[in-house]
């Protein structure tokens, strides 16, 4: 998930809610095991089976992806989270490989 918004006078009404579960559902419809993100409000996604991770490196095809251009990249003030398993293998490569490469970089 890289984002989502909802308008300040539509907080508290389940406008968020609604469009995490159809982003859900649709990755449940398509067999994506593994939804992750990065968040300043984590007990949002707790409701929806959303658990913390304590470190990043474990998911870094999202790293590498939302990270690289932040400015916050080295003081990141956000919660990793995770529904579902943990992947073994990224695009970067098997997860071993591809952990030692966003500490490298990061």
């Amino acid at each position: 998930v890289r984002s989502i918004v909802v308008r300040p006078a539509a907080k508290s009404k389940g406008a968020g809610g609604r469009i995490l579960t159809a982003l859900i559902e649709e990755a449940e419809e398509h067999g994506i095991q593994s939804i992750c993100l990065f968040t300043r409000i984590p007990d949002f996604f707790f409701k929806f089976g959303f658990r913390t991770v304590e470190d990043k490196a474990v998911l870094p095809d999202k790293i590498f992806k939302d990270c690289q251009s932040c400015p916050r990249l080295h003081r990141c003030d956000e919660i990793t989270m995770v529904r579902g398993r943990i992947p073994s293998v990224s695009l970067l490569g098997p997860r071993e490989e591809a952990e030692q490469l966003v500490r490298i970089s990061g």
